[in-house]
This record gives C-alpha cells, structure tokens and sequence, in this order.
C-alpha cells in the first residue's frame, strides 16, 4: 500500500510506496525534499501525484518539472455562480406593481366624478353600518356596481398580491452577490408603495 501525506513545504498531497516511509523524498509540486511518514495521514485522494524517491547526496529533484498544484475552488462555487434569477423576478414584479398602480391612479381620475360621489357620503358617515348604506344607495343609483369600480377593487387586490410577491422575492434575491442591486431596487419600490396609498387617501379625503 502507499502512503498518503502532505508536503511539509506547500501543504499539497502526496503518496510514497511503503518502503519510502520515514526517507528523504522530493515532492512533485514545489521539489523540496521531506521525509515521508511511516504511514498514511491523509484518506484517499483521486489523481494524488507521487513523491520521487531521494538518495542521500543526491540533488535531482532540482531538475524536475513542478506538477502545478489544482485549483481551489470558491468557497461557495453555487454563490459564486449563482444567476439569483430571483432578484430579476423581485425587479419584475416592482415595476408590475408600478404599472398597476398607474392604472389604478388613471381610472380613479377618468370617474373623478363619480368616485367622489360615492366618497363624500362614506367619508361623512360615523358608522360602518351608515358606509354600507351610502355605498348602497350608490349602487341603487347607478343601476348596480359601476364597471370602473370593479376595475379598481380587481386592480387593488392584484397590486397588493403583487406586493407580497415582490417584497418576499426582494428579501431572498438581496442575500444573493449576484444582482443585488436589483432586489434592492424592487424592495425600495416596495416600500414606496404603502407611501403612495397613504397619500393617495389623504388627498381623496382633502378633495371630498
């Protein structure tokens, strides 16, 4: 059996036959010369190169070609090379979010008029049972639920799915190097958006 071991100079992995144990050998990778363990300190290794035998007063290790030493691998080859196709999918849905909330905005003002209708008397109600009722008599007076109303509460609960979605994909894509930047755009979108229905609430009311 051979025997296993690492270079004492450059720490790489090398094997020697048995009757090479407690000799002078010369490693292949960096052509010192060691003294081999009387046995094996290391497992098994696939492709491990084999240590030249030295006689006392012999020097031609000094002629040997050094076997250049494998590569080491990053750390985290799967970080290193990872596409984080999440943080373009964050990215994707921040500008979705972007384009519901425009139409969103963009229906409100093509039935300005009637969405203030419907607004004054629930923002003048002091009950959530008097709300109902004006929404009610809205409804009554307009022959049923206005199809532009409908857009809005499908549009609404689309941008807050949308939300969800987009600030669950920011956090996870951001712990990723690769397109970071982009999961921090989406999760700065994200944190836009309760801003823009705050405001959006306080100027309907301002306005009703």
């Amino acid at each position: 059996m051979a025997i296993r071991f690492q270079c004492g100079s450059c720490s790489q992995p090398i094997e020697v036959d048995d009757e090479w144990a407690s000799k002078t050998v010369a490693c292949p990778y960096c052509r010192k010369t060691i003294t081999a363990p009387a046995e094996s300190t290391i497992g098994d290794v696939s492709r491990i190169p084999i240590a030249l035998p030295v006689a006392p007063g012999q020097t031609t290790y000094a002629q040997m070609e050094p076997v250049q030493a494998p590569p080491v691998p990053y750390p985290d080859a799967s970080l290193a090379y990872h596409p984080n196709r999440i943080a373009l999918v964050a990215l994707a849905l921040a500008c979705g979010e972007v384009v519901l909330l425009i139409t969103m905005q963009w229906v409100m003002a093509s039935n300005r008029l009637e969405a203030e209708e419907l607004m004054k008397p629930m923002m003048s109600a002091t009950s959530l049972s008097q709300m109902f009722e004006a929404q009610s008599e809205f409804f009554k007076s307009h022959g049923g639920v206005p199809r532009w109303l409908v857009s809005i509460w499908v549009l609404d609960l689309s941008a807050g799915l949308n939300w969800i979605a987009l600030v669950t994909c920011g956090i996870i894509g951001v712990r990723r190097p690769q397109h970071r930047a982009s999961a921090i755009v989406a999760l700065i979108i994200a944190g836009l958006v309760p801003i823009f229905f705050c405001c959006g609430g306080l100027l309907l009311g301002g306005g009703s």
